[in-house]
């Protein structure tokens, strides 16, 4: 069941990370005078259950921290002490702790959204509340093996840098409220640098409820396939050689005469 929850957390993520102009993506005026859809209260009560679905995600990760090395005592670690799994975990404890929004409800969980960008997070907070249970039933608190635990780190650390790149671009949403030290928060700063790799996607495929993606529009690529279909380039014509007039005859010249 871990794989398949986690697919679904980093599924949804992938795609939430695609969006662009979020006050658009829940109602708002959007580019080309678009109406808006949504007052501004109902947009920050859909940023409040938005902070709840990603409350829901940091327990997850936190709980996954724990579930990754439970045999540390992690109330008597300190700064020098700790690593850099249990810096991370101690880091998402006080970005929890300063998150008021709550974990979302049975309704929240279970109902759809008529928007897009909703539903997503919707997916990957129920995905995070079915993962909950993996690590009480078989996936962590000591049964995983040292090559399972770096894979739950590595999700772990990749997933929350997708928060930290969304916190940045709810900035517009009414009421939203960024995550505590987001500097301090990122898994590179934690030291977990070499676990994330600096290209690396977070989804390899198009979750398929979404159905199929349109294709993106670019000229350049077009243009390209076109050269491509059309063969090598032909070297340019030599330019055309123009027939020369001709000279007239000119007599024999004339020898100059001596001084006197």
């Amino acid at each position: 069941m871990y794989g398949q929850n986690a697919g679904v957390l980093r599924e949804s993520l992938r795609e939430l990370l695609t969006f662009h102009r979020i006050q658009h993506r829940i109602g708002g005026a959007g580019p080309r005078h678009v109406p808006a859809t949504t007052t501004a209260e109902e947009r920050e009560l859909i940023g409040a259950q938005i902070a709840r679905y990603r409350h829901s995600v940091l327990t997850w990760c936190h709980q996954g921290l724990y579930a990754a090395n439970p045999h540390i005592d992690h109330q008597t670690l300190t700064r020098r002490t700790r690593g850099p799994v249990d810096e991370l975990r101690h880091r998402l404890g006080i970005a929890l702790g300063s998150d008021h929004a709550g974990l979302p409800t049975l309704e929240e969980l279970t109902t759809t959204h008529p928007f897009l960008l909703v539903e997503l997070w919707r997916h990957a907070a129920r995905a995070c509340a079915l993962g909950e249970h993996d690590f009480t039933a078989g996936a962590g608190y000591g049964r995983l093996s040292k090559a399972q635990a770096l894979t739950l780190v590595h999700d772990i650390a990749e997933v929350t840098e997708a928060l930290l790149a969304l916190d940045r671009r709810y900035d517009s949403v009414p009421g939203w409220q960024h995550l505590t030290n987001p500097t301090r928060l990122a898994p590179r700063g934690a030291g977990l640098r070499e676990l994330l790799p600096l290209q690396r996607p977070l989804l390899l495929h198009r979750p398929p409820w979404l159905g199929p993606a349109r294709p993106a529009r670019r000229r350049a690529s077009a243009a390209r396939s076109r050269r491509c279909a059309a063969g090598p380039a032909q070297p340019p014509d030599p330019p055309a050689q123009h027939p020369q007039r001709p000279q007239p005859a000119r007599g024999p010249r004339l020898p100059t005469p001596p001084v006197a």
